[in-house]
């Protein structure tokens, strides 16, 4: 599971979770949610994220230990 808390470094660095949330058409709260492991999150969606954090998505999936 992609857990944004093992991601937090790169978001600090470049976005606020609001900030990420807006950038990646997501609400605030599901990134919340990813952030603190509550959510599964859809490949569609690390996509997303992955364009708003300006890495690609198998960086967050390495990052995740995938």
């Amino acid at each position: 599971m992609i857990c944004l808390k093992k991601l937090k470094p790169l978001m600090e660095m470049r976005l606020s979770q609001e900030a990420l949330a807006v950038d990646a058409n997501m609400d605030r709260s599901y990134v919340g949610g990813i952030e603190r492991g509550e959510h599964n999150i859809t490949v569609v969606n690390v996509i997303k994220l992955a364009d708003a954090l300006n890495t690609k998505p198998s960086l967050l999936f390495e990052k995740a230990g995938l």
